[in-house]
């Protein structure tokens, strides 16, 4: 904790340059809605002036690679000071720096609620159609704007899936040799739809868009964590968002009618608007990935909390896959039909 307090002295333009002074410097545990070890909350009681009284400042330091803290920090604040949040109703917290040592970037922001927590207190449809509106407007906001995003066009859309099949598969070959085969057949699946995608064009995206990056505080929303941000297929946000609204509304012991199907509808309606890209209807592929990323995620906590879901799981992503192959055959039909309508007529 003195260590952290020198550190912000020297490092924060309130302190460092002789505007405030740091009285206390305590640490918290980590978020609980980040990767293990990779967040603490700062609380920071500072005096503006020598006779005024004490206030506190709240700060995330998100511990990352140097480049990733660097790209965290340059995108957040391009969204913050250009015209995003006057375009969505979507907030960014801001960010205060990046230190080097430790390697890390500072939020002023204390991650308490996202949009899981708030979604599960709602009974009320209508205002969860809302918020997952405002969410869309938000990623449709994004995807269009002009961010720089300082690294290459991601054209591999499969690495990060191929590392999480490959783990799963491995966790699953201790427990059920029938998982193993049902997630070997998915995953060939979704190799097959691969090579079949819709053209597309690489818009800068989040790159990690769960719902834990969604915060919820004193009614706004927040897009936070932008370190895996690149320009990529914008499906890969898209169906982020919709692997984690499977996860809540239908994978979920407590099963809520048919919110899932709904909300989906009025988040897709609100992203899309009147536009309908060929690249639509590759949506079940990408939350087919989204759900085997976050399957991943579950599996690395003890196995009575999981054991249970996996075949809920597998069905889900088995129904994705058809649905995609529906789609393909409905495309091979027309196809043909179109072709034949060009023949000559032997008449």
């Amino acid at each position: 904790t003195q260590f952290m307090a020198k550190v912000f002295s020297e490092s924060l333009a309130e302190f460092r340059d002789g505007g405030s002074e740091l009285l206390s410097c305590k640490t918290y545990e980590e978020s609980k809605f980040a990767d293990e070890g990779s967040e603490v909350i700062y609380v920071l009681q500072y005096r503006t002036t020598a006779d005024s009284e004490p206030q506190e400042m709240t700060l995330t330091g998100r511990l990352l690679s140097n480049n990733e803290a660097k790209r965290d920090f340059a995108i957040a604040a391009q969204l913050r000071n250009g015209d995003f949040c006057q375009k969505t109703d979507i907030r960014i917290p801001e960010p205060v720096a990046v230190l080097d040592d430790p390697s890390m970037v500072l939020f002023r922001i204390n991650p308490v609620d996202n949009i899981r927590t708030h979604l599960k207190k709602l009974t009320d449809f209508e205002k969860a159609a809302a918020a997952c509106a405002r969410i869309a407007n938000g990623l449709r906001v994004l995807h269009q704007g002009p961010i720089d995003v300082d690294v290459p066009t991601d054209a591999d859309l499969l690495s990060q899936y191929r590392t999480a099949n490959q783990r799963v598969a491995a966790v699953f070959a201790r427990h059920n040799n029938e998982w193993v085969e049902r997630l070997r057949q998915i995953d060939a699946g979704i190799g097959r739809h691969a090579g079949l995608l819709q053209e597309y064009r690489a818009v800068p995206i989040h790159g990690a868009f769960a719902w834990p990056n969604i915060l919820y505080a004193d009614g706004n929303l927040y897009f936070f964590r932008f370190d895996a941000s690149r320009r990529a297929h914008p499906g890969l946000d898209l169906g982020g968002f919709l692997a984690d609204l499977a996860r809540f509304y239908v994978l979920r012991d407590i099963i809520v009618s048919d919110w899932y199907e709904r909300l989906k509808d009025a988040f897709l309606q609100t992203y899309f608007g009147d536009s309908t890209p060929a690249w639509r209807h590759d949506l079940p592929f990408f939350i087919a990935v989204g759900l085997v990323l976050r399957l991943e995620r579950l599996v690395k906590r003890p196995p009575k909390r999981w054991t249970s879901k996996i075949n809920a799981y597998l069905a889900q992503l088995e129904a994705l896959l058809q649905e995609c192959n529906e789609h393909r055959d409905r495309e091979k039909k027309l196809h043909e039909w179109n072709l034949r309508d060009l023949q000559p007529s032997s008449a």
